[in-house]
């Protein structure tokens, strides 16, 4: 009867050994919403140019410029496109002789085309309609109006957070 009894607590004592570990989940990096969808900032800046009128002369233009702007973008893999609009003020001044110049309220609707480096880094390029109000002065009086041109430019994105980015650019406009 002993005898017996030792090979059935044998197997008793094998019962009680530790379970194997469950199997991991594989860990997955969240999915970046990359750079499609709609967009909306506001950009400060400053503007500086030098032209030449066979009317006036040369003339040299600068001052700072605010404006707001709004697009929308979509994605095909590392490929970004999409419009962006922009308002804004422009309060720039240019003399050319005895010719004064004012700017005002400008804006621009442009197409973009982009490059994702990264899901955190957008190259791009643009380029589209723009528009003016411009103020004109001299010893003869002063008049103003709407002048009509076209915008081109270049620049980074780059993600401070999903929702949010900063931006550099450089854009030539001729009006």
């Amino acid at each position: 009867a002993a005898t017996m009894a030792l090979p059935v607590a044998a197997r008793a004592a094998d019962v009680v050994g530790e379970e194997p570990p469950a199997p991991s989940v594989p860990y997955e990096e969240p999915a970046s919403n990359g750079w499609a969808g709609p967009y909306v900032g506001a950009t400060v800046g400053y503007g500086f140019g030098h032209g030449d009128s066979s009317v006036t002369g040369p003339a040299t233009r600068r001052g700072f410029t605010g404006n707001g702007f709004a697009g929308v973008q979509g994605q095909n893999g590392q490929f970004v496109y999409g419009g962006e609009a922009d308002v804004g003020y422009d309060a720039g001044t240019a003399n050319a002789g005895t010719t004064h110049i004012k700017g005002g309220v400008d804006g621009s609707l442009r197409a973009r085309l982009g490059y994702a480096v990264t899901d955190q880094v957008l190259l791009y390029g643009t380029g589209g309609g723009a528009a003016r109000h411009v103020g004109i002065s001299d010893a003869a009086g002063s008049d103003s109006g709407l002048a009509l041109g076209w915008t081109a430019g270049a620049g980074i994105d780059a993600k401070v957070t999903d929702n949010v980015f900063v931006r550099g650019e450089y854009r030539y406009t001729d009006f």
